[in-house]
């Protein structure tokens, strides 16, 4: 029988967890803008994107409960390989955070979309087409539309 679960709750609660990081502060800095200023506060968006997080987080735990073949702590090739890639992955997001700090967030975010087309095999020339549209349309929108500055 295909095992799909192999800890779908467990990680579900981490996806909740990781929500409620972003979620708690974006309440800080205020969900409607102060005063006579109309419209959303700077909050609003990273309160907005946390919450989806949290709620798929949620949805991942029922889905996982509600499974009868669930393995959590079984010695399985594929929960290894899993295992090893989220450490990657975990890595190649500290990394790219020292970048953006040090260096500049649009080579950062370069980085992050050329390192996962890579891990995930995708061809070089996807790989390459997809990073120069998707770090362009996020200096174009970012930058240029809502002149939103990524400096620390």
């Amino acid at each position: 029988m295909f095992n799909k679960l192999k800890g779908d709750p467990l990680m579900g609660l981490l996806i909740v967890i990781f929500g409620l990081v972003f979620f708690i502060p974006s309440l800080k800095l205020g969900v409607i803008a102060p005063g006579d200023i109309g419209g959303p506060g700077a909050g609003f968006f990273p309160a907005i994107c946390s919450s989806f997080v949290m709620f798929f987080g949620a949805w991942v735990i029922f889905d996982g409960l509600k499974g009868k073949n669930t393995k959590y702590f079984e010695d399985d090739p594929e929960l290894v390989k899993n295992i090893k890639l989220l450490f990657l992955l975990a890595a190649i997001f500290v990394s790219c955070l020292i970048i953006w700090v040090y260096v500049n967030f649009f080579l950062a975010m370069a980085l992050l979309s050329l390192s996962f087309n890579f891990i995930f095999g995708r061809k070089a020339l996807f790989n390459i087409l997809f990073t120069i549209v998707i770090v362009a349309l996020l200096y174009f929108v970012f930058e240029q539309l809502l002149y939103i500055q990524f400096e620390i």
